[in-house]
């Protein structure tokens, strides 16, 4: 008998060679234990300012004045926090990550890029 060699079409082999490097490179993202990721499903640090305009429950309700967020921002209240003070609040998404009271050369700048929006909160929170 007259042994045939098994001859694939070129074809079959691209697609055989190409199942093969997908297999071959799924498993070393698998075990590196990384994605690939288009980077919009990433979120966005954003450092905006508040002020408080009220604390309740031990929560501080900040409303924004820079407008980079448009979503209401609630921090836990801390001990040194006061209806009308500005906070700095560095949030990822719709979550904040930390927050401290504004000081120094940051307020001084905000007072001058802000001035008559912080004019208009004080006046808003103290009515």
């Amino acid at each position: 008998m007259n042994k045939q060699k098994l001859k694939l079409k070129p074809w079959v082999k691209m697609t055989l060679t190409f199942v093969v490097g997908v297999s071959i490179i799924a498993q070393i993202f698998s075990i590196f234990g990384t994605s690939a990721s288009t980077g919009e499903d990433k979120e966005e640090k954003i450092v905006a300012h508040g002020m408080i305009e009220a604390n309740v429950n031990g929560e501080s309700h900040l409303k924004i004045i820079d407008k980079l967020v448009t979503h209401d921002v609630i921090v836990k209240t801390k001990s040194e926090y006061n209806k009308g003070q500005i906070i700095t609040v560095e949030i990822e998404g719709k979550k904040v990550i930390s927050d401290r009271i504004t000081e120094g050369e940051e307020l001084d700048k905000l007072y001058n890029r802000y001035s008559e929006v912080i004019a208009e909160y004080e006046d808003w929170i103290k009515n």
